[in-house]
């Protein structure tokens, strides 16, 4: 079963949608319906195969996501994008203006056919600490859509857990996440994701990073049979800074796919960026990293380093990072390895008593901890550990 215009409005009628919401939907239906699934020919793609994905199935019994949200700090907003458009029509307006271009089909998608999502408001000069916990109902797809605003000299940490039990029917997780930082503003945030070998995820997060504004942003991508995660952070302002830091983990027949981009628009800003990640068995990976800095962004400085190790002797991995810089004062760099894991320091291990699944462990650990390191969260830092232990031995 195709998606139709009518799902579109049946989806607004049932929220009690203002008009200029449900015309967003529709214009970005009209580009969703133009576009063609993503395929090998498309280059941001090339490595990421939809075969086996069934759309319109998957896509046919769609619905909310379980949202479970706790929130500290005074004048926060923190709820559904349902509720905040019930509540706050004109503050959802003034952050979501209309659309009229799309990465691609999934991007259109959340676009048009969201179910519900998350708005989170940090006002001027508060701080709050926002704990979120998203899970599926095992039996329907969800489309997001999310906003995080963090308002002039506001701060604020976000922890997002993403999981749910496993299930025998196709899903999928598609999610748009928009962040914005308004001058002197600083955010931590953690995206953590660990959905079932039945759930195919698309995740797009796209920060702006206002005038000495601050971005502390981690994510770990362990679950999911086909996942994509799209980190896009725009520095618009002078002074702004964006730290990313994150882990992957792929085993079995896992397939993830990860991309940075750190746009530099403005002078004097500085973005780094580390990701690390293994895959085990006949899992594969895609890392795509870009740093573009544009002819006005003079004095920038950036760092990107992707690390990929290999365990065991099917795993493929692909490291894509590139360098687009229009200006002349900057220091930017990339640096990038793939490889498996050492054999000497494997035996070392095997030969003082070790089997060897215990002794790969040991050594994913040691190549994973100083991303590890960085997540601030000691619960989420333990669980990310444990996590990789368990995947690595089993």
């Amino acid at each position: 079963m195709a998606l139709e215009e009518s799902d579109v409005r049946k989806l607004s009628v049932e929220r009690s949608e203002p008009a200029w919401l449900l015309e967003q939907r529709l214009a970005a239906f009209k580009q969703f319906s133009a576009l063609q699934l993503p395929s090998a020919k498309d280059e941001s793609w090339k490595y990421t195969s939809l075969r086996g994905f069934d759309f319109a199935k998957a896509f046919a019994a769609s619905g909310p996501a379980k949202l479970q949200m706790t929130a500290t700090g005074d004048s926060v907003v923190c709820c559904s994008l349902t509720e905040a458009v019930r509540k706050f029509p004109e503050l959802v307006r003034q952050q979501c203006p209309a659309r009229h271009t799309y990465r691609d089909k999934f991007d259109a998608l959340a676009a048009a056919f969201w179910s519900d999502g998350y708005f989170l408001q940090v006002p001027d000069g508060a701080q709050a600490d926002i704990h979120l916990a998203i899970s599926g109902s095992g039996r329907q797809t969800a489309v997001m859509r999310n906003f995080i605003i963090l308002g002039n000299g506001a701060k604020a940490s976000f922890h997002e857990e993403l999981g749910m039990p496993a299930g025998d029917s196709q899903l999928a997780h598609v999610s748009m996440t928009e962040t914005r930082l308004a001058e002197g503003s600083a955010l931590e945030a953690f995206h953590f994701q660990d959905w079932p070998a039945n759930v195919w995820d698309v995740s797009f997060q796209i920060a702006t990073v206002g005038k000495d504004a601050s971005l502390i942003c981690g994510f770990a991508q362990f679950g999911s049979a086909t996942s994509r995660l799209v980190m896009d952070t725009a520095l618009a302002g002078e002074g702004a800074t964006a730290d990313l830091t994150g882990v992957f983990l792929g085993s079995n027949s896992q397939h993830v796919d990860i991309v940075t981009n750190a746009r530099h628009l403005v002078p004097h800003t500085s973005s780094n960026i580390l990701a690390r990640g293994v895959l085990k068995d006949a899992a594969s990976g895609v890392y795509r990293g870009l740093i573009k800095i544009e002819k006005e962004a003079q004095q920038t400085l950036s760092y990107l380093a992707d690390n990929t190790l290999l365990v065991g002797g099917q795993a493929v991995a692909n490291s894509i990072p590139s360098l687009m810089i229009d200006a002349n004062d900057v220091k930017a760099s990339h640096g990038a390895t793939v490889g498996q894991a050492d054999a000497e320091q494997l035996f070392y291990l095997m030969a003082r008593g070790l089997p060897q699944p215990q002794a790969e462990a040991i050594l994913v650990q040691g190549f994973l901890e100083p991303a590890l390191a960085k997540i601030k969260d000691q619960a989420l830092r333990q669980r990310c550990r444990r996590l990789v232990e368990e995947r690595i031995v089993a």
